[in-house]
């Protein structure tokens, strides 16, 4: 007898077929874009370039248009400093008054107590602070671990790398040490679908004249730049007689998965009182053409909010404009909040979700058996959803991680 034969359908840990991700595969073809969870983004930049505050924008951006709830590991901001720069960002209002405002109104009282709480759902905290263990990789991915169960965070800035406590033995040199570390973070956000944002500081540069630096100027391996998914640089211009210092070039330097994006860089101009990034292009466009919609860059996308009085007609819009305005229909904003979830809900039981306790905007459900997986053999109740504040969209997901790990989301 054959033995291969005997042995075929026998299953075997660390060997798959492509069938075992046939369902995952199918729900990413139902989406117009692909790329971004479970990958690795390498962040770098000279100091004071802006990296940490560009995470923040870019967090807040998802936030506000995926619904994304992201984790910060911050080494180098207190949380009282780093919830109000949240907060600014979320508001586009400033803290204070005078000083760096700028001109711009200060936010209210009210309004800061209502983008406070925005920022404590949406932005959970991995601190070291008053805790007796040490802050080594392994121990931020076990409180990362945590966050994703907990609050079904879907993304992680680490931010630096150089605080990390690095426990290596002496046999060990800091490129093996780093490689190794580098696979614990991969095989920790391909597991939990998690996008990771981990800035890593560049070496000293000799003779530097103020060009970017690239993935691998990175202090301590070429491997910062070998096992990125994703090579990100924040580099603030130069100041000179047509220089600006409010301009900052994002520069894409890889691109591992095309249908993620493409390598390339744009240069953003920094709100200093809010902490926001705008589109030059885009903002210098609408004022020489009346009538286009005002684009608010975060990050990678825009704010959907028109400038006071301007009407954007379909043909006026960008493209990316376009598809959000598709997706957010005006309507939406007409309709109450409980008329927004009982749509919610219809569309949550078009793919047999059937709750039997209400949702409260801005909160996770309760636990309750997963429609996908059942609960497995032991009938866990492991699947939660997520109505965003706006009442606009809900997001699911069962954490049967290895086992189920349904989720979506479904909008207005």
């Amino acid at each position: 007898m054959d033995g291969g034969a005997c042995t075929a359908g026998l299953p075997l840990k660390g060997l798959y077929r492509f069938q075992s991700v046939y369902q995952e595969t199918c729900r990413d073809k139902l989406k117009l874009l692909g790329g971004g969870e479970g990958e690795l983004t390498i962040v770098t930049g000279v100091p004071n370039s802006g990296k940490s505050e560009f995470l923040d924008a870019l967090a807040v951006n998802l936030a506000k248009q995926q619904g994304w709830a992201t984790a910060f590991c911050s080494f180098e901001k207190s949380a009282k400093d780093h919830a109000r720069a949240l907060i600014e960002k979320w508001l586009e209002k400033p803290f204070f008054e005078g000083g760096y405002n700028d001109g711009h109104s200060r936010m209210t009282e009210e309004e800061m107590k209502a983008g406070y709480e925005d920022v404590n759902d949406y932005f959970p905290l991995i601190n070291i602070e008053g805790e007796q263990e040490s802050a080594t990789i392994d121990w931020v991915l076990e409180k990362a671990r945590a966050a994703v169960l907990r609050y079904g965070i879907r993304g992680l800035v680490i931010d630096p790398y150089n605080e990390l406590d690095h426990k290596r033995e002496a046999h060990i040199n800091e490129t093996e040490y780093v490689s190794a570390m580098l696979s614990k973070v991969k095989r920790f956000a391909q597991r939990y679908e998690v996008h990771v944002w981990f800035v890593a500081h560049p070496k000293q540069m000799k003779d530097w004249q103020g060009q970017a630096p690239t993935l691998y100027d990175i202090s301590g391996s070429a491997h910062f730049a070998n096992k990125a998914d994703n090579g990100l640089v924040v580099h603030r211009l130069l100041v000179d007689e047509d220089g600006d210092p409010d301009d900052v070039e994002i520069i894409l330097h890889k691109v591992r998965n095309k249908a993620a994006g493409s390598t390339g860089q744009y240069t953003l101009k920094y709100d200093r009182a809010t902490g926001s990034y705008r589109d030059p292009l885009v903002g210098a466009a609408c004022a020489s053409k009346p009538g286009t919609q005002s684009r608010c860059m975060h990050a990678e996308a825009g704010s959907d909010k028109p400038p006071a009085g301007s009407e954007s007609t379909a043909e006026d819009e960008a493209p990316e404009t376009r598809r959000r305005l598709e997706r957010r229909p005006h309507w939406t904003s007409e309709k109450t909040a409980d008329e927004k979830m009982d749509i919610l809900l219809e569309r949550l039981e078009d793919l047999n979700i059937s709750l039997e306790f209400d949702l409260v905007p801005g909160e996770w459900s309760r636990n309750t058996m997963c429609p996908q997986c059942e609960g497995g053999n032991k009938s866990e109740k492991s699947f939660v959803v997520r109505v965003a504040e706006d009442c606009e969209s809900a997001f699911y997901r069962c954490y049967r991680v290895n086992k189920c790990n349904w989720k979506g989301s479904v909008h207005l």
